[in-house]
């Protein structure tokens, strides 16, 4: 995957010859911001940098690339060596990554910089494109941010005039950044959107629950994006579902793995035909999901005490369905002596959608398979505490889960 050329990158001899004035140093490099770590303490901004750093080597050498260096430069890092697109797409999928640009790095001389930001957007801007300058100045500086955007506007507008190129502040073809950093500049022309959050892992372990549908992989990342070390979990309703539903997870485990910076990385399948079997023996069928989902928190609970997690991830959301209500969902949650992180809790539909297509997981959760037949006709959509745990004195409920636990099945994803 490395080498190969990209918007940003120096693409020839003559482009680096284009740039050069004098004994100047031009450096092709992919530059990172990222996201709310600047904000942190210095001892905390300091932990997690090192633990982003540590996470974009990883990202990078997974997709291929090698032959690079990381630094920080005044709350930029700064990945030398590289500047191939596909190395900035890479590096987006980081958690604690605002943005990431692939550019070119060189000295922020005022007395050439205009020249080299001419020359820069002469690589950049083709025939009849309208353009943008705009700069960033941080430190001290001669010239400010607005001055720079001028002169450099200017300079272009006047060197490409013959091809109509056009200014156009507002909504430009193609736009040239400038950051002025110290005694340092970089040029680029594109940033591509990163995932935000905090570097994962710097917040503890999470058990996700997995079901392969639309929401609970959503549900999954947004607490990864969140620093957590999301531990995924399927349960096993076989032969109440279809070999197919088993599948269907794992695919999305191994959408989410993509953003997990680590070398190994499992999935957990819980067998849960015996407990299906015992809840499907109770007389009021109307309180089977609450009945389940109750069950489904004890073993995940059970877990994650096991992996020295600190809680469990649902991709529950309020209403969506019968056993999503304020009243199941007091009732379920009792059965947990973990924290439960529910998301996506005020989230509807659609924003879930949105969520699940920008992560990469929609297209294989909307797969058809063969679901759950263990819902009854008319589940209960009001349960009281006090009935469901009349019902399940008679379920030999730790047994049960101590017998799912010892046949717990593990995939390396």
């Amino acid at each position: 995957m490395g080498g190969q050329a990209g918007r940003g990158e120096l693409n020839s001899e003559k482009e680096v010859k284009a740039f050069r004035k004098g004994e100047a140093r031009i450096e092709p490099v992919i530059l990172i911001s990222t996201s709310e770590i600047i904000l942190k303490s210095p001892y905390v901004r300091s932990s997690l940098q090192r633990t982003l750093l540590e996470h974009l080597r990883w990202r990078l050498r997974r997709s291929g690339f090698g032959g690079f260096k990381t630094t920080i430069d005044t709350g930029r890092i700064v990945v030398s060596g590289l500047n191939d697109i596909s190395a900035a797409e890479a590096c987006s999928k980081i958690f604690g990554v605002a943005a990431t640009m692939s550019a070119v790095k060189l000295p922020s001389n005022p007395a050439t910089l205009t020249e080299a930001v001419t020359r820069y957007a002469e690589t950049r801007i083709s025939k009849g494109d309208s353009f943008a300058v705009r700069a960033h100045v941080v430190g001290s500086y001669p010239t400010s941010s607005k001055d720079i955007e001028r002169e450099a506007g200017a300079a272009i507008l006047t060197h490409l005039g013959k091809d109509n190129v056009t200014v156009d502040l507002e909504d430009p073809d193609k736009t040239v950044y400038v950051e002025i950093r110290g005694s340092t500049a970089y040029l680029y022309d594109r940033r591509i959107a990163g995932c935000g959050g905090l570097p994962y892992g710097s917040q503890g372990r999470l058990v996700g629950m997995l079901s392969g549908g639309i929401d609970s992989p959503v549900a999954s990342w947004l607490m990864m994006k969140r620093g957590s070390h999301l531990i995924p979990l399927f349960i096993d309703m076989a032969p109440y579902a279809g070999r197919d539903y088993e599948q269907r997870a794992v695919e999305v485990a191994r959408k989410l793995r993509e953003y997990a910076p680590v070398s190994k990385y499992r999935m957990i399948i819980a067998p849960f035909a015996k407990i299906l079997d015992t809840i499907s023996r109770v007389k009021e069928a109307r309180y089977r999901c609450v009945h389940c989902k109750r069950m489904m928190y004890r073993v995940a609970c059970s877990i994650a005490n096991k992996q020295q997690a600190l809680g469990i991830v649902t991709g529950e959301s309020l209403g969506q369905v019968a056993s999503q209500t304020l009243l199941n969902l007091s009732a379920i949650s009792e059965a947990s002596w973990l924290p439960i992180y529910r998301p996506l809790i005020g989230l509807d539909k659609m924003e879930i959608q949105a969520l699940a297509q920008r992560i990469g997981t929609y297209d294989v959760s909307i797969r058809k398979v063969h679901g759950c037949t263990f819902v009854p006709q008319k589940p209960a959509t009001s349960a009281k505490l006090q009935t469901i745990e009349s019902i399940e004195k008679d379920l030999q409920i730790d047994l049960l889960v101590q017998d799912a636990l010892k046949r717990l099945k593990k995939i390396d994803l």
